[in-house]
């Protein structure tokens, strides 16, 4: 059964409120709370329950395949104004998780999914490249196995969430 989007809209709202540092809901004015996101701002595990919505239960996900709930998400971070911490929660759901649902395999999901959706891992995409932006199709970095590694040959412009990242 899936949340009717008013009633995840207000509660995307007051766990804003509460990952911004409110004991309870509506006590501080989250425009003026959150420049960035791990080090100051939104904390990640305060508001793990707008994190992983479309990841499965079993792993501490929502469960539920709708984006329209990632986007009133995205508007409520909007509207809240912690635009910086908006755009890596987003990055994190959006780009990044998607990753992490379709390209691994079930211990790799049991081992990463839960601390994603929890807030205690954070995602990030190592994308633009100089002279070829984020089109995935140009990009020109290596990985080569050697043994046990891998060796990397390449340069990135731009990592989204990079700093605070943990994946």
């Amino acid at each position: 059964p899936s949340m009717p989007v008013r009633a995840l809209r207000r509660a995307v709202e007051l766990i804003i409120q509460i990952g911004a540092g409110a004991e309870r809901p509506g006590q501080v004015a989250i425009g003026t709370e959150a420049p960035a996101m791990r080090t100051v701002g939104l904390r990640w595990p305060r508001i793990a329950r707008v994190l992983g919505m479309e990841v499965p239960e079993k792993y501490g996900g929502g469960g539920v395949k709708d984006f329209r709930f990632n986007v009133v998400i995205a508007e409520e971070l909007q509207r809240a104004d912690v635009n910086a911490a908006g755009l890596g929660l987003t990055l994190h759901n959006d780009i990044c998780l998607p990753y992490f649902l379709h390209l691994t395999d079930d211990d790799q999901k049991q081992r990463w999914l839960p601390g994603i959706c929890a807030g205690e891992q954070i995602t990030a995409v190592a994308m633009t490249e100089p002279g070829t932006g984020s089109d995935l199709a140009g990009i020109a970095t290596t990985a080569i196995r050697d043994g046990d590694e891998y060796i990397l040959n390449g340069s990135k412009t731009f990592i989204p969430n990079g700093i605070n990242s943990d994946l």
